[in-house]
């Protein structure tokens, strides 16, 4: 017997989250509501609600279907309706690209493994195995500096006059749906916030108890949010620009790998300044620096500082390096820091007075075995690695794997 759309709809939401692979989502797929309409050609969302047109789900398999719901609780996992505000207003046809990278690849792994369950909606999605471990805005940034010819995305972004995000008009090879972020109020988002964490700890608590594959789902929900509190108030606290400010939830690709995201700041912040103490505890700690410059380059997408001042320091200055958007990207875990001896953070601070750089604010990864300054010339934050101890003065927060 052929099932009908809304049936082939709700048979795959039910396989969906009765998979062991799957289950943990099954309380994102509750979240909003699913409409049947031609309004779009395919299938979209606004990060919250999914509309599914019957005629292209119709010539969907079952094992398709089960992709396409997958991809549109993908958005709402990583909340890309309402997160990193600056990047979706600048070109949102390349925002609506990047997201899809980052979505379509667990897709493309499970399709893989359970071909009998689940199918990518479309043969040429947008899939780059380039992206794995990717966060949206790091997608977006390459896209923007090299563009993808294999998926007709041009370098430098979309024309303006070709931005489509309402699914009416001509896409691009690859998207199977369209995306109208961006629609939702603040207290829509903040609900919705509320409503993804809460979905996050019930899909791992009840995956774990019917045998299904809750690591993904503990990860997101075991995520280390003690530090990533006080520095969104901190850098919230810091920006001098009169900008509406809107400070969503960090993407959740972010938050599996432990990463602080606020969607958007004052977009007319200033300098800003990184400390990485170097010296011997710091420098032998090669994982966390890589995980706290994901942080870094991350709070650059979002706050669109004029300039990122990095500072390397043991005892004495050993780097000094300036990021802008032409290379932040740069800012990863395979730099190779310089030093390894001992510890004085003064001095990195008296490098920015020194040479006149004048910075909004200004952040130092430190071990906290160091003299501290009497005075400071802007807020300053110190991400402590050592729990026991603490910054007389300035803000203190303390950070581990």
């Amino acid at each position: 017997m052929k099932l009908s759309p809304e049936d082939k709809i709700v048979k795959a939401r039910i396989a969906y989250m009765e998979h062991k692979e799957t289950m943990q989502y099954a309380g994102l797929t509750m979240i909003g509501d699913v409409i049947m309409s031609d309004a779009i050609p395919t299938a979209g969302t606004n990060g919250r609600d999914v509309i599914f047109n019957p005629e292209f789900v119709e010539g969907l398999t079952q094992q398709q279907v089960v992709g396409l719901i997958m991809h549109e609780d993908g958005h709402k996992l990583y909340q890309h309706g309402s997160a990193w505000e600056r990047i979706r207003k600048e070109d949102p046809m390349l925002y609506n690209c990047a997201a899809d990278y980052v979505v379509n690849l667990e897709i493309a792994d499970l399709a893989k493994k359970h071909s009998n369950f689940i199918a990518m909606p479309a043969d040429e999605a947008l899939v780059d195995e380039k992206y794995r471990g990717w966060s949206t805005p790091e997608v977006y940034a390459d896209l923007m500096k090299n563009g993808n010819e294999k998926h007709g995305i041009p370098k430098g972004g979309f024309p303006k006059v070709t931005i489509v995000v309402d699914g009416s008009g001509e896409g691009i090879p690859g998207q199977f749906d369209a995306h109208d972020f961006g629609k939702l109020t603040p207290e829509e988002s903040k609900k919705l916030t509320e409503e993804v964490d809460n979905a996050i700890r019930q899909g791992a608590l009840m995956a774990g108890k019917l045998g299904g594959n809750a690591d993904k789902m503990g990860e997101l929900k075991e995520v280390k949010v003690d530090w990533r509190e006080p520095l969104e108030q901190f850098m919230t606290d810091v920006s001098k620009g009169t900008d509406y400010m809107t400070w969503a939830r960090p993407d959740r690709r972010w938050q599996a790998s432990g990463t602080f995201m606020p969607s958007s700041i004052s977009e007319s912040m200033g300098v800003l300044g990184l400390v990485i103490d170097t010296s011997g505890s710091i420098y032998a700690m090669p994982e966390l620096v890589s995980e706290f410059l994901g942080h870094m380059r991350a709070m650059f997408y979002a706050a669109n500082p004029s300039a990122l001042h990095v500072v390397e320091c043991d005892s004495d200055v050993t780097a000094h390096t300036i990021y802008d958007d032409s290379n932040v990207a740069d800012l990863d875990g395979k730099r190779v820091l310089r030093g390894g001896g001992g510890t004085d953070m003064r001095v990195a601070l008296d490098y920015f007075k020194e040479h006149n750089i004048n910075p909004e604010a200004i952040v130092v990864l430190t071990d906290g075995m160091t003299p501290w300054p009497n005075e400071l010339h802007c807020p300053t934050l110190w991400a402590i690695t050592e729990r026991h101890i603490s910054a007389p003065i300035g803000v203190s927060i303390h950070i581990e794997l």
